[in-house]
This record gives structure tokens, C-alpha cells and sequence, in this order.
């Protein structure tokens, strides 16, 4: 068993980053933090993993929002 192993979805909104559910028709795109760590003197290990984006947006338009809005860095 894994000493930590967590993962949290994120959604990027015309408003920045969210954490709670947001509907759909207000979310641009979904991403999920991935953190996993073997044993407690392991180094922690991190992926983002885009989930879901809205098609109603341009890949340019999504980076930059990301740009404005840069993903969560932190998560304790």
C-alpha cells in the first residue's frame, strides 16, 4: 500500500481555477493532480492529466486562459 496516493480534479473557468463541481456549460476544461508516493522517504511524485475541454474553445484561446490563470502549484 502506498504510504500517499490522492487525486484531485481541477476546472478551469473563465474565472480561474476551481476545485468544486462546476457545471459543464461553465467549465473550459477539467484537469486532474495525480500525487503518489511509495514509502515516506520516497520522492513524491506529481502528473497533470487533462480530463475534459470544451470544444467551444480553440487549444489557443484554452493556453491563453491557462496563461492568465496558471494551474494550482500546491496541493497539501
Amino acid at each position: 500500500m502506498a504510504y500517499k496516493s490522492k487525486e484531485v480534479a481541477f476546472h478551469l473557468t473563465p474565472a480561474g481555477w476551481s476545485t468544486v463541481d462546476v457545471p459543464a456549460t461553465f467549465r473550459v476544461e477539467s484537469w486532474r493532480l495525480s500525487v503518489y508516493q511509495e514509502t515516506c522517504w520516497s520522492k513524491e511524485q506529481r502528473a497533470w492529466s487533462r480530463i475534459w475541454h470544451s470544444s467551444a474553445w480553440s487549444e489557443a484561446e484554452l493556453e491563453s486562459l491557462r496563461q492568465s490563470f496558471p494551474p494550482p502549484a500546491n496541493l497539501n
